[in-house]
């Protein structure tokens, strides 16, 4: 017996810590986020809120990684939106998806501050959707959202 379960759409976006209004590609607005430094442990949790722009056949993962001052990875999470629970393919324009990632960090990573880098990109070919401010202006295929201390 298959049981399929129905995910709720929203067009209301919840209050967030952070705005950012960028565009990736006419797939998604983001439109801020939320972040917990990490208080215990070495897991940075973050949630992002998109709003989808349009349908779209193609499902796109998003990334989240932390970056030292040299751009060096040091905590990574990639994954369908809402942990495979709502893909980019059954997002419908207008609503507002909220995304929630746990990043570990790996175990040698020195304590300090970490840059919070985010986009999104297709499979199999791994090409990162373009990012741009609400203006159009075109930023790059990432997006540095800011920074977050890490601890021992």
């Amino acid at each position: 017996k298959l049981a399929l379960k129905r995910r709720e759409h929203t067009t209301v976006a919840p209050a967030m810590q952070h705005t950012v209004n960028a565009r990736l590609g006419d797939v998604a607005d983001l439109l801020g986020f939320d972040l917990a430094s990490p208080a215990t442990g070495r897991t940075v949790n973050i949630t992002l809120y998109w709003r989808a722009r349009q349908e779209t056949s193609t499902s796109y993962k998003v990334f989240v990684h932390l970056l030292d001052a040299k751009a060096a990875i040091w905590g990574q999470r990639d994954a369908e939106p809402g942990n495979g629970a709502a893909p980019t393919t059954s997002w419908i324009p207008g609503e507002i998806i909220s995304d929630t990632y746990s990043i570990p960090v790996q175990p040698d990573a020195p304590p300090g501050e970490y840059d919070i880098e985010i986009g999104m990109y297709s499979l199999p070919s791994g090409a990162r959707l373009p990012v741009t401010n609400e203006t159009g202006q075109p930023i790059d295929d990432h997006l540095i959202l800011g920074r977050v201390a890490v601890v021992q």
